[in-house]
């Protein structure tokens, strides 16, 4: 097999392109590795820059092709560690476009080259799917040993930002709950398409970045407000939080002192494209406060107002029983009209409790 000789001109594309990369020049650096590939001048790490630069402008498609031929290259070349950290990079990537499948075989791949290998920063990276996609499932304690698996990696390695993503991931568990307007199809389409946007965003960063990535996902698909969603974004430690709420109905917060709304971190429903201009509520939980979340379909009653039927609620969830599950059938039992529901009804409840190491 023949190689067609590097041009000059190709060599001086590939070292720009590199010190455009390295000080963040996306769109520069993206022509000149084009330009410096149409010349063959590329290796396995500028095929890895070319698709880091391409998914910061935007282009998923282009990242994908470049990361494919640079897993191809680090392969060929033995380098496994570096094969494996593009697979992962994949993995996100194929999140992002909702093929949940093919992101789960790179994951898987990655984790199969890792295996044999001394451990790595790789090794740590290699937990971020694992505990995103427990937090997707709502499986806390499980995403929690992972960040402790995370956190454990980074201190051997002596690596402070592998450690600095461990105790993001540690100190984070997320509630959310949303809905979409309308009955029938339509809005069940939605809300699916919505739950499993969702899920990809929330496996791939932080929650307020997946709820930013759902805003405009959602935009492009099906327009603006069409869809609600309220999350919240808890320190299981220290109980503090972060409520962004993108049009839904106002959490209700159960203290010993009381009932109250969150009404605060409210903004228009998602698909608008102004979730970014949300400021996030900041709200403390005390040990055994309750936390309720719902759809509107709960507080509907045909002739009534909304802020009648969730002061009705207030009134139903006072007498409701300590225990979770209790208090859900009670609440469903009580807020059911004489004819049932005319939408559908979700309800989250939460009690935040001791943790299990004291």
């Amino acid at each position: 097999m023949t190689h067609r000789p590097i041009s000059t001109e190709a060599e001086a594309n590939a070292e720009r392109a590199r010190v455009a990369f390295t000080e963040h020049n996306w769109s520069e650096a993206i022509e000149l590795l084009r330009a410096a590939d149409a010349g063959g001048a590329l290796t396995a790490a500028d095929l890895d820059a070319l698709g880091e630069s391409a998914w910061w402008m935007g282009r998923l498609g282009e990242a994908i092709e470049a990361r494919e031929r640079a897993f191809a290259a680090h392969s060929a070349a033995g380098d496994l560690s570096r094969a494996a950290a593009t697979a992962l990079a994949l993995a996100t990537d194929y999140s992002h476009r909702l093929q949940s499948p093919v992101a789960s075989a790179w994951v898987q791949r990655a984790e199969r080259l890792l295996r044999e290998l001394p451990e790595s920063r790789e090794h740590g990276y290699l937990q971020r799917p694992y505990i995103g996609s427990a937090l997707a499932r709502g499986s806390f304690d499980e995403a929690l040993l992972g960040a402790e698996r995370l956190l454990e990696i980074a201190h051997r390695l002596g690596d402070p930002d592998l450690e600095a993503l461990g105790l993001q991931d540690k100190g984070r568990v997320l509630i959310a709950l949303g809905d979409a307007a309308g009955h029938g199809v339509n809005a069940a389409v939605a809300m699916a398409q919505a739950s499993s946007a969702l899920r990809a965003f929330l496996t791939a960063g932080r929650p307020r970045s997946a709820m930013y990535k759902l805003d405009q996902y959602l935009h492009s698909l099906i327009g603006p407000g069409f869809v609600t969603l309220c999350m919240v974004d808890v320190n299981p430690k220290t109980r503090k939080a972060r409520l962004t709420n993108a049009g839904h109905m106002p959490p209700i917060h159960v203290t010993r002192k009381g009932i109250r709304r969150l009404n605060k971190g409210r903004g228009s429903p998602l698909g608008v494209g102004s979730v970014d201009r949300i400021s996030p509520a900041r709200v403390r939980f005390r040990r055994d406060d309750r936390l309720f979340l719902y759809t509107d379909g709960l507080v509907e009653r045909r002739g009534d107002s909304i802020d009648k039927g969730i002061a009705r609620l207030y009134w139903v969830i006072d007498e409701a029983p300590e225990d979770l599950d209790d208090a859900c059938d009670h609440i469903l039992e009580q807020m059911r009209p004489p004819g049932g529901f005319e939408d559908d009804v979700a309800l989250l409840a939460v009690r935040f409790t001791r943790r299990r190491d004291g």
